[in-house]
């Protein structure tokens, strides 16, 4: 009897020791988040001038300015001030913000001047 006491005792205290050693683990961390990152706002070269023409088909826009002439593809522009590219119409003053690869013009923004100057402002303070 007195072997049944001693092993149900050293059992009992295994089963305590693993137990305490099982919750006493470290659970895994989670990595703290991170904020979302925030959106880039297009980055290019800008040029300023008037809508000399506009295919609205190849999605071409030609703008003159005291530099010149210059074409560019505005297939995937952002416009701003208009609904569509066939709303962008000769003689219109935009500025475009866009990129140059392969000596390719590709427009990024496409903002109608006027319509840039009649949107409200915030009051300054």
């Amino acid at each position: 009897m007195y072997k049944r006491f001693v092993v149900a005792g050293l059992s009992l205290c295994l089963i305590i020791s693993l137990t305490g050693a099982a919750l006493s683990q470290d659970t895994p961390k989670q990595a703290p988040m991170k904020p979302p990152a925030p959106e880039k706002a297009p980055q290019g070269k800008q040029f300023l001038g008037e809508v000399v023409k506009v295919d609205a088909k190849t999605k071409q826009v030609v703008v003159r300015s005291q530099e010149g002439d210059k074409t560019f593809n505005a297939a995937k522009a952002t416009l701003s001030g208009y609904q569509t590219i066939a709303d962008v119409k000769p003689g219109d003053k935009v500025a475009i913000l866009y990129e140059e690869k392969g000596g390719k013009l590709t427009a990024q923004l496409i903002v109608n001047h006027a319509a840039m100057m009649k949107a409200p402002h915030p009051p300054t303070k």
